[in-house]
């Protein structure tokens, strides 16, 4: 597995872990380092939707055209209707997604001080903000909790409608192209 990956679920893991305790399902007084960092950046997305230059560039071309092996193409219009569908989904997340330590300053404080640079195995950017939570004041003020929750599933919903299909037409894909070589 791509470290990258193991960075998204390790990620992930931890929205889902604070969520728990943030929402009084897990009794704990506080949130580790990792879940607060993790609630710090829910505004940025866990991955995000680019482009497909090379397929863009063989429709632009009229290139496309040119494969006819009819697996390849089922794969290509499947990923491409695939990745339009994460572009959307990606967009309109991003406008709904609420930057927290903005919004609940008095909760989650950004730090660049703390010596903190860590997320468990994963380094981190010196100079990206380390954030300092307040797990009481988050668990009990309802506003706050309605938008780490929306955050929380916002990400999931690009990731579950989008993003893991994607990988699988991109096996697919490749597993029609090897098929095509033989």
């Amino acid at each position: 597995m791509a470290a990258t990956e193991l960075f998204l679920q390790y990620r992930l893991s931890n929205l889902l872990s604070a969520r728990r305790v943030i929402f009084g399902i897990e009794d704990r007084a506080e949130l580790t380092h990792d879940e607060c960092q993790a609630i710090g950046f829910s505004h940025y997305p866990l991955v995000g939707v680019g482009g497909l230059p090379i397929l863009e560039e063989l429709k632009a071309t009229g290139q496309m055209g040119l494969i006819r092996d009819p697996d390849i193409v089922r794969a290509i219009s499947k990923l491409t209707e695939l990745w339009e569908t994460g572009r959307v989904i990606d967009e309109s997340n991003r406008g709904k997604i609420t930057l927290l330590s903005r919004a609940f300053p008095d909760m989650i404080v950004m730090d660049l001080d703390s010596g903190k640079t860590t997320l468990s195995d994963f380094e981190i950017d010196p100079y990206d903000p380390v954030y300092l939570c307040d797990t009481a004041a988050m668990g009990a003020d309802t506003a706050f909790k309605n938008a780490f929750g929306e955050n929380v599933t916002l990400q999931f919903s690009l990731l579950e409608i989008s993003i893991e299909p994607l990988r699988q037409s991109l096996k697919d894909l490749s597993a029609a192209l090897q098929q095509g070589q033989e």
